[in-house]
């Protein structure tokens, strides 16, 4: 069913509001119970099994295993890859220090400019994004975005994102990419009105072929919506972080990306290994 996941989510939330209405007054507040919606969908659930990938030191987890279910190939609506930034204070994306799969999320860390090792270059946030029908790049503020992504951690963890899918070879099945802008809800300026996408899609344009460049060669003739289509999107409330994950569980669901167009006939977590 294309709307799969987010019928299990909605059942999965029905029921905490079931639960949480015997202790609720009338009066409690929209914003309350959006911030409670908010998260039972980002943190870990007791209706959905998580499985970690990735440790905190980098070591892989080789003994995982995830559930067929996963899978689009069995009837599922598809995986979305959520990269969170640790260097990010107050993110309404809270920041992960481990490779997770929560429910049909895979939420992984990007890359930090301070280290250069294991989870901080954003090794496992490419390779979860490689494996995922859509990625949502979260933690991103709007001072990262007028100084232009590629000096900052998001550039990097952008960079080894594209590094690992043009390696993977998987032109031509083009997932969503949805870089998640970061407003905090204080600023009543009008910086919604200055968001330009079109300059922020440009730069993450130019971040892509550069590493094509380095890995492909100068001639190479690869374009970054053979690999995804980039959408940019304003976050100012939870509100607008559950509507962003929402439209990344549609994009997997109708996404025309084949899981073995990556993974061949091999299980999700030996792709995610070998790909890591």
């Amino acid at each position: 069913h294309r709307h799969h996941d987010a019928h299990i989510l909605c059942i999965a939330v029905g029921q905490s509001i079931n639960r949480i209405q015997h202790t609720m007054t009338m009066s409690r507040s929209k914003g309350a119970l959006a911030l409670l919606l908010l998260s039972s969908f980002l943190s870990s659930s007791t209706h959905a099994a998580t499985t970690t990938l990735v440790d905190s030191t980098g070591s892989l987890n080789k003994a995982s295993t995830l559930p067929p279910t996963t899978f689009k190939e069995d009837g599922s609506s598809g995986v979305v890859a959520l990269l969170t930034s640790p260097g990010t204070t107050g993110s309404f994306f809270p920041p992960v220090t481990t490779v997770i799969f929560d429910g049909s999320i895979l939420k992984a860390p990007g890359a930090s400019l301070e280290e250069s090792t294991g989870l901080a270059r954003g090794i496992g946030a490419a390779a979860a994004g490689t494996l995922a029908d859509a990625v949502v790049l979260g933690g991103v503020t709007m001072g990262d975005v007028e100084g232009g992504l590629a000096g900052t951690r998001h550039g990097r963890t952008l960079a080894e994102l594209f590094s690992s899918v043009l390696q993977s070879k998987k032109s031509g099945t083009a997932s969503t990419l949805i870089v998640a802008v970061e407003e905090a809800s204080s600023g009543a300026s009008s910086s919604s009105s200055t968001l330009d996408a079109d300059s922020i899609k440009e730069n993450i344009e130019e971040i892509f072929d550069g590493v094509a460049a380095l890995v492909l060669g100068v001639n190479d003739e690869e374009e970054l919506s053979g690999y995804f289509n980039v959408e940019v999107a304003l976050v100012k409330s939870s509100e607008d972080v559950t509507k962003v994950m929402d439209q990344a569980a549609k994009a997997a669901a109708t996404s025309t990306k084949s899981s073995s167009s990556v993974m061949g006939s091999k299980p999700f977590s030996t792709a995610f290994s070998e790909i890591y």
